[in-house]
């Protein structure tokens, strides 16, 4: 019997471990890689997408505007009893300027009459709170809300400002006007400026006249000096 020698057999076990390629060169068996293990997807819970989503850019306010055109002063009935005075005039906005006019009778003669422009109504019965008869000046503040002093020259709110004076006939005519852009910053503080949503009301009575206690005042005047005479709807 014929030894095979051991050289000739670590041979074929090399030979065996290697694999031809269709090429006729031999390579080598790549081992495989293992799989790296993922998170399981939970059913139901969709996922979460890591792109933020945008802010919506909210639409610019609108700007307040002012009612331009032509309104009739149409006068109330207020404190008949304390005042005989009768009036009628025309508010007028236009492109540029704002203009008042005001014609009025039977006004307490050479007693000093306030107007004002006011946000509000004009009061009525139902306004007078303590039921006294008299629509006060404390009582007109609770419903409306000053803008704008109807003086001489129309200016904004001042603390001192000139208003007409009747004739010895208790009559006086008043005009002013302005520019409608040093208006627009008080007039428009609470959006768009409608006349119809305002009133002007008229202040002053004669001085000798007697009030009952319940009648308040403002700012410790006199109750005759800040008594709504006559108020005026713009129409």
């Amino acid at each position: 019997m014929k030894v095979i020698p051991v050289l000739l057999i670590l041979s074929s076990l090399v030979a065996c471990g290697k694999k031809k390629s269709k090429s006729g060169t031999e390579s080598s068996v790549t081992p495989a890689v293992p799989e790296v293990p993922t998170a399981p997807v939970t059913p139901g819970v969709p996922e979460v997408n890591p792109t933020p989503t945008p802010t919506p850019t909210p639409s610019p306010s609108p700007t307040p505007m002012m009612k331009k055109g032509s309104y009739n002063l149409i006068q109330r009935p207020l404190n008949r009893s304390y005042s005989r005075l009768k009036g009628s005039g025309s508010l007028v906005i236009n492109d540029h300027s704002l203009q008042i006019k005001l014609s009025v009778t039977g006004a307490t003669p050479l007693r000093m009459i306030y107007q004002e422009l006011l946000r509000g109504k004009c009061p009525t019965a139902l306004d007078d709170r303590n039921s006294d008869g008299i629509v006060d000046a404390a009582e007109l503040a609770r419903e409306t809300a000053p803008l704008l002093l109807v003086d001489r020259d129309l200016d904004a709110l001042k603390e001192t400002s000139i208003y007409p004076i009747p004739n010895l006939f208790g009559s006086y005519a008043y005009e002013s006007a302005g520019e409608l852009a040093a208006f627009k910053k008080t007039l428009l503080s609470d959006g768009d400026f409608d006349p119809r949503d305002h009133v002007i009301v008229l202040r002053g009575s004669a001085q000798f006249l007697k009030f009952p206690n319940s009648v308040e005042s403002l700012e410790g005047k006199p109750v005759s000096e800040t008594l709504p005479v006559a108020c005026f709807e713009m129409k």
